[in-house]
């Protein structure tokens, strides 16, 4: 949890902080009124809690709660100090997040624990919903209602991943028509598959309730920079228009209908990506014109001009919104493009009326070191290239020698000797598998329970992140290469791989012998904290890092990324503690998400409710019984 505590002065609010610290789980961040800018503001991210510290007899009634509009809000006089603990459990429900982080050591997997308390009251009758779960989701702030819906953020506890639950109000959930609504509303957005739109990430019917879950946005979204006086420049502003159109357009094109896109649908990160919400509606006859949106959009983006840094823009926003020659994206889209090429010619032809003799003179300099600039570009591009697109080896396996090894909690078992991927398996290599099994007959390499719907084992998103790594462009607002881990394949597309490669995947016993060598270890590295993987997950945080490049999480073997990038499905399954006869798929190892908050461990377990599941966070590597060096029975 994140609390902002505000004060007039820093020494006054320090026994709070300190008390709050205390509770190890809370990250606090502390500024005086004076320090609370737009632009410092804008780069807070998610606030769960502000305390507004009440320090001064004549101090005049501050309320920020305007600020942070998705934020519990609470108010501490200095006063309270005395009984500092009590006011804390009674405002910050300090306890029920300590009692769900001590749940983590456990040798069962991490699955969900049903709530079934306060089940009649509304799930939408307090400002935050915290202890409520519906099946693998546990809900942590209400965010909104509407006629029919009401929006949580929640926590997907078997992966430890925030996302946004949207759920159809309970006194809907008999009614067929809004549930026919509804899910016509989900098959819509689920549809929507570009890297700028908001994922949708599943559909779900649990405990009599109906709901999907969508990637939760981080950073401010326009609605809100426009009312904080947040500026941007030219460069900036550009760069938000083009993915707002190219996101209109591509709805445009697949003829997705959606509502028209408002001010609070347009997020800016504090990277500088920009990330656009998911407006797709089920199929609807209404038409709204192009032109009013953009004239809507235009009048508002030209508030967040930095008039001072380039007035031409704010001219150019001003001709967008009173000109009838920009009625469509398509329009639109080109004068964008014709701007930026005259803003460019400006830009690089600038003689500030030399004499003729002199005119020559610089001509033949900038050309010079035009053609220069052209020949060290073209070197160093092709470089890069050359960079992004190697495909590196990636395909060593480390040899995991047979005999006893600490599993779990002291537990000792013994496993025979095997070979397992020093590296998670790449996009490049899952490329490789992908254009094979175009020529081959892709059922062989099947699981026979594979679900008959399934045709294929292309992953979800496949086209967007691969172009994205090919081009050294980001995906979801990440870098990514084709040396990253592969993602979005769900249990069966880990098992066909694995199968062709002659390999498969491993069970959770040998993943975790893998980690833990002989010595039973917490970390790849040992059993203490390491200050090198410390850095790694906080100040080089990076969602999708090349494989080979994580030397900070890695085994004394050679072993590496087995607590970052992706969690990996394993060959293992659970008895469904709620359904007899149901396995659930174990997966193990951490990601880029689950030590955000503290270090993942190698003992950790988890679960998910079925082997279709596809996730940003999800990849695998595979293990061999024989020495991979033998070809025995292998593609390569």
């Amino acid at each position: 949890m994140t609390i902002l505590i505000i004060s007039s002065k820093k020494g006054s609010a320090q026994t709070l902080i300190n008390a709050i610290k205390s509770h190890e789980h809370h990250e606090v961040i502390h500024l005086e009124y004076s320090e609370l800018t737009p632009s410092l503001i804008s780069n807070l991210g998610i606030i769960d809690v502000v305390i507004d510290v009440n320090d001064s007899k004549n101090q005049k009634d501050h309320n920020f709660l305007g600020l942070f509009d998705n934020s519990k809000y609470i108010k501490f006089s200095t006063k309270k100090a005395d009984d500092i603990e009590k006011w804390i459990e009674d405002n910050i429900d300090t306890d029920g997040i300590i009692q769900q982080q001590t749940k983590k050591r456990t040798s069962r997997p991490l699955t969900v624990e049903e709530n079934s308390e306060d089940e009649n009251i509304p799930l939408a009758s307090t400002l935050t919903a915290t202890g409520k779960a519906i099946g693998d989701y546990e809900l942590t702030r209400f965010i909104k209602s509407d006629d029919e819906t009401e929006t949580h953020i929640a926590i997907q506890r078997s992966i430890n991943r925030k996302v946004l639950l949207t759920l159809l109000k309970q006194n809907l959930s008999n009614s067929t028509n809004s549930i026919n609504r509804f899910r016509e509303s989900v098959r819509a957005k689920a549809s929507v598959s570009n890297p700028s739109i908001v994922a949708v990430y599943e559909g779900h019917e649990d405990q009599g309730k109906i709901f999907y879950t969508s990637e939760l946005l981080s950073g401010q979204n326009i609605e809100t920079a426009i009312s904080y006086g947040l500026k941007l420049n030219n460069h900036q502003i550009i760069n938000l228009l083009k993915i707002i159109i190219e996101t209109q357009l591509y709805l445009k094109v697949n003829q997705i209908s959606h509502t028209p896109l408002e001010l609070s649908d347009i997020y800016i990160n504090t990277d500088g990506t920009v990330r656009i919400a998911n407006t797709a509606i089920r199929k609807n006859n209404e038409i709204f014109p192009e032109k009013n949106s953009i004239s809507y959009l235009c009048s508002n983006i030209s508030k967040l001009v930095d008039e001072n840094s380039n007035s031409r823009i704010l001219f150019l926003l001003t001709d967008f919104k009173n000109s009838n020659q920009f009625s469509t994206w398509e329009r639109f889209s080109e004068a964008i493009q014709h701007y930026e090429e005259l803003q460019s010619s400006i830009t690089n032809v600038n003689f500030d009326d030399p004499k003729p003799k002199n005119r020559l003179l610089i001509f033949g300099l900038t050309t010079s070191i035009l053609v220069i600039f052209l020949i060290l570009f073209y070197y160093f591009r092709k470089q890069d290239l050359q960079n992004i697109t190697t495909y590196g080896n990636f395909d060593e396996m480390i040899r995991v020698d047979g005999g006893e090894f600490i599993y779990q909690k002291g537990e000792i078992k013994t496993l025979p000797t095997f070979w397992i991927d020093k590296y998670e398996t790449t996009i490049s290599q899952y490329k490789y598998f992908l254009d094979a099994t175009e020529v081959q007959n892709i059922n062989y390499y099947d699981h026979p329970q594979q679900p008959k719907e399934k045709t294929n084992h292309k992953p979800k998103y496949w086209n967007q992140y691969y172009n994205a790594a090919t081009l050294g462009k980001k995906f979801m607002g990440h870098p990514i290469t084709i040396n990253s881990p592969v993602i979005f394949v769900d249990w069966w597309d880990a098992f066909a791989y694995a199968k062709w490669k002659g390999r498969r995947l491993p069970t959770e016993e040998e993943w975790e012998k893998s980690g833990r060598g002989k010595n039973g270890n917490i970390y790849p590295w040992g059993s203490n904290i390491n200050a090198n993987f410390e850095k790694l997950r906080t100040e080089n945080y990076s969602k999708w890092k090349s494989v080979s490049s994580i030397v900070e999480d890695k085994t004394k073997d050679g072993i590496t990324g087995l607590l970052s990038n992706v969690t990996e499905w394993t060959m293992t399954v659970e008895q469904d503690p709620e359904i007899i006869g149901k396995y659930l798929p174990v997966l193990r190892g951490g990601n880029s998400k689950s030590n955000s908050e503290m270090v993942t461990e190698l003992t950790n377990r988890y679960a998910l409710k079925n082997r279709n599941h596809r996730s940003s966070s999800i990849g695998f590597r595979t293990l061999s019984e024989t020495d991979p060096t033998l070809n025995i029975g292998s593609i390569k």
